[in-house]
Protein backbone atom coordinates (compact mmCIF):
# COMPACT_ATOMS: atom_id res chain seq x y z
CA UNK A 1 0.00 0.00 0.00
CA UNK A 2 1.31 3.43 -0.92
CA UNK A 3 0.15 6.17 1.43
CA UNK A 4 1.05 9.56 2.85
CA UNK A 5 0.49 10.78 6.42
CA UNK A 6 -0.89 14.31 6.72
CA UNK A 7 -1.42 16.18 9.98
CA UNK A 8 -4.85 17.83 10.06
CA UNK A 9 -7.33 19.39 12.49
CA UNK A 10 -9.81 17.12 14.26
CA UNK A 11 -12.76 18.93 12.62
CA UNK A 12 -11.46 17.94 9.16
CA UNK A 13 -11.91 14.22 9.89
CA UNK A 14 -15.03 12.63 8.41
CA UNK A 15 -16.38 9.10 8.27
CA UNK A 16 -14.44 6.88 5.90
CA UNK A 17 -11.11 8.57 6.66
CA UNK A 18 -8.18 6.52 7.93
CA UNK A 19 -6.13 7.88 10.83
CA UNK A 20 -3.08 6.71 12.77
CA UNK A 21 -3.97 6.07 16.41
CA UNK A 22 -1.59 4.36 18.82
CA UNK A 23 0.58 3.29 15.87
CA UNK A 24 -2.25 1.54 14.01
CA UNK A 25 -4.35 2.56 11.02
CA UNK A 26 -8.01 2.96 11.97
CA UNK A 27 -10.92 3.59 9.60
CA UNK A 28 -13.34 6.14 11.06
CA UNK A 29 -17.04 5.30 11.04
CA UNK A 30 -19.91 7.68 11.82
CA UNK A 31 -20.22 6.21 15.31
CA UNK A 32 -16.66 7.32 16.18
CA UNK A 33 -17.32 11.05 15.58
CA UNK A 34 -19.11 12.94 18.36
CA UNK A 35 -19.71 16.60 19.15
CA UNK A 36 -19.60 17.89 22.70
CA UNK A 37 -20.53 21.46 23.66
CA UNK A 38 -17.75 21.58 26.27
CA UNK A 39 -14.73 20.03 24.50
CA UNK A 40 -15.81 20.20 20.86
CA UNK A 41 -15.48 17.37 18.37
CA UNK A 42 -14.09 14.02 19.42
CA UNK A 43 -12.89 11.12 17.29
CA UNK A 44 -13.00 7.76 19.08
CA UNK A 45 -13.35 9.61 22.38
CA UNK A 46 -10.23 11.73 21.83
CA UNK A 47 -10.59 15.52 21.53
CA UNK A 48 -6.93 15.90 20.49
CA UNK A 49 -6.47 18.43 23.29
CA UNK A 50 -9.43 20.53 22.23
CA UNK A 51 -8.23 20.68 18.63
CA UNK A 52 -4.72 21.89 19.46
CA UNK A 53 -3.04 18.57 18.62
CA UNK A 54 -3.06 17.48 14.97
CA UNK A 55 -4.66 14.24 13.85
CA UNK A 56 -2.47 12.00 11.67
CA UNK A 57 -4.65 11.30 8.64
CA UNK A 58 -3.63 8.65 6.11
CA UNK A 59 -4.06 9.56 2.45
CA UNK A 60 -3.96 6.31 0.47
CA UNK A 61 -2.37 6.84 -2.94
CA UNK A 62 -2.57 3.26 -4.18
CA UNK A 63 -4.03 0.37 -2.21
CA UNK A 64 -2.36 -2.38 -4.24
CA UNK A 65 1.18 -1.39 -5.38
CA UNK A 66 1.35 -4.07 -8.08
CA UNK A 67 -2.24 -3.57 -9.20
CA UNK A 68 -4.85 -6.29 -9.14
CA UNK A 69 -2.74 -8.80 -11.05
CA UNK A 70 0.60 -7.98 -9.41
CA UNK A 71 3.57 -7.49 -11.70
CA UNK A 72 2.41 -10.06 -14.25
Amino acid sequence: MVYEIVETHVTDIKHGDVIIENGEMVTISRNYIKSDPLIGRTVRGNSYNGGRLPVKKVVIKRAMPGGIWGDA
